[in-house]
């Protein structure tokens, strides 16, 4: 089985360099800081509490016990690209043990998965001029977001590929994206919001798509009409160490009615970060 990248809701900056011929320019971060260590601790751990809580956080006067799901240790060359990522084993993450290691070519990028029993699985990736993935599906701005991404869905009973993803970007920030499903009838409006006075977390995989330069405070999903329609809110808040870097970043995450009743139990997802500078 192929292991891929798994996008992040909301991923780091990719950092895009102008005035360069070449795509390996472009995969030069500007920022001397990385993420070297990710920990991901959830409450609840496919469908119940963790079996091993490390810590209970106390959140607006509630008692949440969480659990590590997934430990991440990073590496990175001497041009600041992530060169190996190790997946620590933890009893319940999903990936076990894997290490994904990186090697960069001219316009591309070579990834190379071990697996806990030795085995090896090489893909190759070529690159835009912007220095991300080369997807014919997107659609970019001048800067390297993505404005406009199709997508194939399904209906349960069929595939179709006239799915849209548009996004809307202001200041170097997504702050709104429309998702239709023509065949399902459905539209999902998302709104973000963040804080300006704060960068994003640095960037870990930098030919991932440009994403937005702050943090963000709170992403707004509706199904349907703003206002009229199914709705989830996720929250973010953080905590910083005495460099002013991202130490741990709290999401809690709620899902509501038209009417504004929450129907679905509130979600706690924690990440820890370690963040070093040069």
């Amino acid at each position: 089985m192929k292991f891929f990248f798994i996008r992040f809701a909301v991923p780091a900056t990719l950092l895009f360099f102008l005035g360069s011929c070449s795509v390996q320019d472009h995969l030069i971060p500007v920022t001397s800081c990385h993420i070297i260590e990710e920990v991901y601790q959830n409450a609840s751990i496919l469908g119940g509490p963790p079996k091993s809580p490390t810590e209970t956080l106390d959140i607006d006067g509630i008692k949440v016990p969480i659990g590590i799901t997934d430990h991440r240790q990073y590496e990175y060359d001497n041009q600041g690209r992530v060169s190996r990522v190790v997946f620590v084993p933890v009893p319940e993450a999903l990936v076990k043990g894997r290490t994904d290691t990186f090697e960069y070519a001219t316009n591309q990028v070579i990834q190379t998965i071990t697996l806990p029993d030795g085995t090896k699985e090489k893909s190759t990736f070529k690159l835009n001029e912007f220095g991300s993935w080369d997807l014919s599906a997107n659609t970019y701005d001048a800067d390297g977001f993505v404005i406009r991404t199709k997508v194939a869905y399904s209906t349960g009973k069929e595939w179709f590929e006239d799915g849209v993803d548009e996004y809307t970007i202001e200041g170097g920030n997504i702050i709104k994206s429309i998702s239709t499903r023509p065949q399902n009838g459905f539209t999902f409006t998302t709104l973000y919001e963040y804080d300006l006075s704060k960068p994003n977390v640095p960037v870990i995989y930098s030919f991932y798509a440009r994403t937005s330069k702050n943090l963000p405070t709170k992403i707004i999903s509706y199904q349907g009409p703003i206002g009229a329609s199914y709705r989830s809110e996720q929250e973010y808040r953080y905590v910083f160490d005495q460099n002013g870097q991202v130490k741990r970043r709290i999401e809690i995450s709620n899902s509501y009615t038209t009417d504004g009743t929450k129907y679905l139990p509130t979600r706690y997802v924690v990440t820890d970060y370690t963040i070093t500078c040069q």
